[in-house]
């Protein structure tokens, strides 16, 4: 055979078996595309205008500015977060679709019994970006303006106190039951359906107490309609300097705060969390960041990923038991 077409077979076969090889290597393993190359869902499992959807709505701006692509959250409320939740769980792990987890994804475990996804196992921390304390109110009329004096009188008359939550199980509802537990009291649970009611019904006198996040109670601290008793956190709160910690009201009990995270599916590529995570702690170290989270009671945190990743673990671990220790169900 002429020499010169038997080097253009043998050439043409071998690009044909490069060609067919390549096609066998994984898209990953050919070239990583550059992320995200395509709009990134942010999950907030709670109605819009409340304290998460603000949050992720300033985070979801810092990152589509900062990793030129949209970042755009979507609100999917229901069944104590499980819904939204779920929809994360149960999407492609390619960072496209994140959820904003906090405290309650902790609780749920305990709370709801058997869940359609695992809250460790299924996701992997991204960061634990912010905390926030629960501060426990008082309707001003009531004329009690420490912890102390509102322990004494529940036990003096039990039944003149009951105290109001955003829903059973919320964080609220079960600082109020570490401290019962804790002073050895009791009162009735009242669990309304968000967080705006409360409010309305501490100021009318129909509740006597109340433990949320700062932000929704904050106008009626300054305005002297509400009387603050104690933070529920291991610190004092920056937005509310001159209220004692529990520890600090005389009071051993289980510390409580709210918290938020970025979670993703378990299987995301490491590539995908280590630059969601790094994206995630410039935002945090920005002034005027932790200004706006300020501003809503809020304080920006900086941990690594793997410290988020042990906090989210170990507040499920501390959440589950003391649920079923005082055994609280969805009522």
């Amino acid at each position: 055979m002429n020499t010169r077409i038997t080097k253009t077979l043998l050439g043409a076969c071998a690009a044909t078996l490069v060609v067919a090889g390549i096609a066998g290597i994984p898209q990953a393993v050919q070239a990583q595309d550059p992320y995200p190359s395509r709009p990134v869902r942010i999950i907030v499992p709670y109605a819009a205008g409340g304290a998460n959807d603000t949050i992720g709505r300033l985070m979801a701006k810092e990152l589509s500015e900062r990793l030129k692509q949209a970042f755009v959250v979507e609100n999917r409320p229901g069944a104590g977060q499980v819904i939204g939740t779920e929809l994360v769980a149960r999407s492609e792990p390619n960072g496209e679709t994140i959820l904003m987890g906090g405290i309650v994804h902790a609780i749920n475990p305990g709370l709801v019994g058997k869940l359609p996804y695992d809250s460790v196992k299924d996701f992997t921390t991204v960061s634990v970006f912010a905390e926030a304390p629960i501060v426990c109110v008082v309707p001003a009329t009531l004329g009690i303006n420490d912890l102390k004096s509102f322990i004494e009188a529940v036990k003096k008359n039990p039944k003149n106190f009951t105290f109001a939550s955003s829903g059973n199980g919320a964080p609220g509802h079960l600082a109020v039951e570490s401290i019962m537990a804790a002073a050895k009291i009791s009162m009735v649970h009242v669990p309304y359906k968000g967080t705006a009611q409360p409010v309305t019904d501490m100021l009318a006198g129909l509740v006597q107490l109340y433990c949320p996040s700062p932000s929704g109670v904050l106008p009626y601290l300054r305005n002297g309609k509400f009387k603050a008793l104690a933070v529920t956190t291991a610190k004092r709160d920056p937005a509310l300097p001159d209220v004692p910690t529990l520890a600090e009201a005389g009071l051993k009990a289980n510390t409580v705060g709210t918290w938020y995270a970025f979670l993703v599916p378990s299987a995301t590529d490491r590539r995908i969390v280590d630059i969601l995570h790094k994206t995630t702690s410039d935002i945090t170290k920005d002034p005027a960041v932790a200004t706006a989270f300020a501003n809503i009671g809020v304080t920006v945190q900086s941990h690594t990923q793997a410290e988020s990743e042990k906090f989210v673990r170990d507040e499920t671990t501390k959440w589950t038991r003391f649920v079923k220790d005082l055994n609280i169900k969805i009522q």
